[in-house]
């Protein structure tokens, strides 16, 4: 899961990278700041990989684990776009609409867990 995270993240980055640099003629000095500042894509994988790491050493069972991971995950999505709206300043409407999202985008999945599980 977190490698699967750490490939995603890569890709985000790299991209991201190259349509900077070739946009704004970004200097490679500037690559370090923008990794950073993307660090969140792989910091929202850590908290719901705690729940699957308590499942893999049997303090949860494996399925209580998972569903916990799921939900922590949407947890993380509905933060982010919390932070998101903050750092953007944005309107209360606006906000409310990205953290709809950003909790759609969450539910969607656990719902497609539940499909696939059952």
């Amino acid at each position: 899961m977190l490698l699967a995270d750490e490939r995603v993240w890569d890709m985000h980055v790299g991209s991201g990278t190259v349509s900077s640099m070739s946009a704004l003629a970004m200097r490679p000095v500037m690559v370090g700041a923008l990794g950073r500042r993307e660090f969140a894509v792989i910091a929202a994988a850590i908290i719901p990989l705690v729940a699957v790491a308590l499942g893999a050493a049997d303090p949860l069972a494996h399925r209580a684990a998972v569903q916990l991971a799921l939900w922590l995950g949407v947890a993380v999505l509905a933060a982010q776009g919390i932070r998101y709206t903050r750092l953007e300043r944005l309107s209360p409407s606006s906000a409310i609409v990205t953290i709809g999202l950003n909790l759609a985008i969450g539910l969607a999945l656990v719902a497609l867990e539940v499909l696939i599980a059952h």
